[in-house]
């Protein structure tokens, strides 16, 4: 029997390749990716997506791919605080935090973090605008977010200006296919918290050069508020010093006080208008929290291995006059200003009076130092602070070197909020610009 074969020829029509959705394409813009998410979004999808941005938080829109947007509040425990950290007076190192921080975050999954706000402990205002903007820089640079930028803005509705915003966060973030890996635990993270938990350690008060402690000492540390500093004892001990370390209330300080005691405060006490234990205390320390690795960086700064540089970031008042001023702290060598100089004695319209010094280490120690820049209003029919800080620069410098440094003065300078006119003002007439090394 033959066998027949029978061909059937088959029309199969494939068309065009399905197109990427707007929304999914990383080569469009983010405008267009953002109203072409938002024109294919239900009213229910549109209403649910409105709610956890106003939580904030969200469960993204599953029907489009959109993912859960997770948050994270809780502080980093590797680095110092962020209230601690103003005593740095670097910039630099909160862009470093901020960036570390979003490379630990991507490695947890984690799409947002805590907001570098400070505790409310009256840091200075220019202080912490020029500190906390490069935090937020280093985060976004990862494709993290903070946790405020979804801030609600009235009542939880499906608000298109709300939705455009968190659609543009998503794709900043959780739906960014740019973001570089994540990482933990690296030894350039370890290094850098190391680095800010030093210069973030203010040493207030240093009789008869206490500090830095020799080898084959004993020292007597009173360690006062919440941080424990652990391992504190231990690395001491493998730098040669032994300590007696007592953890106590700020109440029992003066009773264990004494003149060789070191006094190390892991909490904000400058609230208190007088310290009682002040004048009985050979060194007071202002030290906390640190992070993990404020344990190594603190015995640094107790043995000399490390040079303190950190600088008080608000006012110390006292009774009468301030116990510390704004921008106080001391360290193992001297600094001198010298050669202040400025370009006019006007400002110009739109431009800037340049104030020059230069700054000399004229000890024996490399160590770090905070020249500062202070405008007074000779006349004001404004009430105003007596000085008010308008530039800083931290400056690193060997024994012997010097280094120039430039302050901008301009109208900018001399704003000042009234409160009656709500408004910024700033008055023409006198004003007296001081240089120094705090107010």
């Amino acid at each position: 029997m033959k066998r027949r074969l029978f061909f059937f020829v088959l029309f199969i029509s494939l068309g065009s390749r399905a197109q990427t959705p707007v929304y999914l394409d990383d080569t469009k813009s983010l405008e267009d990716r953002v109203e072409d998410a938002l024109q294919r979004m239900t009213p229910a999808e549109k209403e649910t997506l409105a709610k956890t941005c106003f939580l904030p938080c969200s469960s993204g829109v599953p029907r489009l791919g959109v993912p859960p947007y997770v948050v994270d509040t809780t502080p980093n425990p590797l680095f110092p605080s962020v209230a601690i950290m103003m005593a740095s007076w670097n910039p630099e190192l909160f862009r470093m935090m901020g960036g570390y921080s979003a490379e630990q975050a991507l490695y947890k999954r984690i799409d947002a973090i805590a907001d570098a706000i400070p505790s409310a402990q009256g840091e200075d205002p220019y202080l912490e605008a020029l500190m906390l903007p490069p935090y937020e820089e280093g985060v976004h640079a990862y494709g993290v977010a903070l946790h405020d930028d979804l801030r609600p803005i009235g009542t939880p509705q499906p608000d298109d200006s709300r939705l455009r915003r968190a659609l543009k966060l998503y794709f900043q973030t959780s739906m960014n296919r740019q973001r570089p890996l994540g990482f933990i635990g690296t030894e350039q993270q370890l290094a850098a918290a190391r680095t800010m938990a030093e210069e973030s350690v203010v040493l207030l008060k240093n009789d008869n050069g206490l500090l830095p402690l020799s080898k084959n000492t004993v020292c007597k540390l009173l360690i006062v508020g919440s941080d424990p500093l652990t391992g504190l004892k231990e690395s001491l001990e493998q730098r040669g010093i032994q300590s007696d370390c007592t953890y106590c209330s700020y109440d029992q300080v003066l009773v264990k006080s004494s003149s060789s005691a070191i006094v190390i405060l892991t909490d904000n006490f400058s609230d208190y208008n007088e310290i009682p234990f002040m004048k009985k205390v050979a060194a007071l320390i202002q030290a906390g929290p640190l992070g993990e690795q404020g344990a190594e960086a603190l015995a640094a700064i107790l043995t000399g291995e490390a040079n303190p540089s950190g600088r008080l970031p608000y006012e110390w008042s006292g009774a009468k006059e301030p116990l510390f001023a704004l921008g106080h702290g001391l360290g193992y060598t001297t600094f001198e200003l010298s050669d202040i100089t400025q370009s006019s004695r006007e400002i110009p319209n739109g431009g800037d009076i340049l104030v020059t010094t230069t700054v000399t280490n004229t000890g024996n120690r490399a160590g770090a130092t905070v020249a500062q820049l202070y405008i007074h209003d000779i006349k004001t029919s404004l009430p105003k602070p007596d000085r008010t800080l308008q530039g800083f620069q931290k400056v690193f410098l060997q024994p012997g070197e010097s280094q120039e440094v430039t302050f901008a003065v301009n109208e900018a300078s001399v704003l000042f909020y009234d409160k009656d006119n709500e408004d910024w003002v700033a008055e023409p007439g006198f004003y007296t610009a001081y240089v120094g090394f705090s107010m």
